[in-house]
């Protein structure tokens, strides 16, 4: 889900620190939720968008991207940690993006999963292809970098650390102002994670569970 964090009459403020697209458990953060947590605000003419997510369904994240992008406010994008696969769609509405030290952009081609015979399984690719396509096109619009050379980039899975993100026009330029954000993702299914990163998820996950034990201890007594 989305969190207002501040609902003025002149700004606001929204976390995205959720995966996109409602889970198998029913988390997540769905377009007609993050719809309604928009229209609840009261008009404001600035909006920050605070973002550390590892992406999700692709069509909840376009349907967000386009959601923020018709939005009158002008909007500040944070990326506060991790803004990847669809996170990093919806990071692109930014009038502005800033991306703050530690973090990551990361941008791929859509993924998909098919059942059935030859002729599925390639009606299942073409699909992916046009959306990999559609994705690389607001990419490019933001960006300013042909949409050959961002299809290139989702390619290989591209990670982009902050300098890499300005310099490759993802961001605009890197802020001190982000809130610290928590390394608890599942990167797993990633290929081209870098290494500062896993080792940030690691100690992130082992401080996690000494947290969890130190709870349950106390939790017995």
């Amino acid at each position: 889900m989305s969190l207002i964090l501040r609902a003025a009459a002149d700004d606001a403020e929204l976390l995205i620190y959720d995966v996109i697209g409602e889970n198998w458990w029913g988390d997540g953060l769905t377009a007609k939720k993050f719809d309604a947590d928009l229209k609840a605000l009261k008009n404001p003419k600035r909006i920050d968008v605070r973002i550390n997510s590892i992406g999700g369904d692709v069509f909840d994240g376009v349907a967000i991207y386009n959601t923020l992008a018709r939005h009158p406010a002008r909007k500040t994008v944070y990326v506060d940690g991790l803004a990847a696969s669809a996170a990093s769609v919806i990071a692109m509405s930014g009038d502005e993006i800033r991306v703050g030290e530690g973090t990551f952009v990361m941008i791929h081609n859509a993924w998909g999963m098919a059942v059935g015979d030859s002729i599925e399984m390639r009606r299942t690719a073409d699909l992916l292809d046009s959306v990999s396509g559609q994705l690389a096109e607001i990419y490019s619009r933001r960006t300013g970098r042909s949409a050959g050379d961002v299809r290139r980039m989702m390619d290989a899975e591209t990670w982009m650390d902050p300098d890499t993100a300005v310099a490759e026009g993802f961001a605009d330029r890197m802020s001190a102002d982000v809130v610290k954000a928590a390394a608890s993702a599942d990167l797993s299914r990633f290929r081209n994670v870098p290494t500062a990163l896993k080792r940030r998820q690691t100690n992130g996950g082992q401080r996690l569970a000494a947290l969890k034990a130190k709870i349950a201890a106390a939790a017995r007594r």
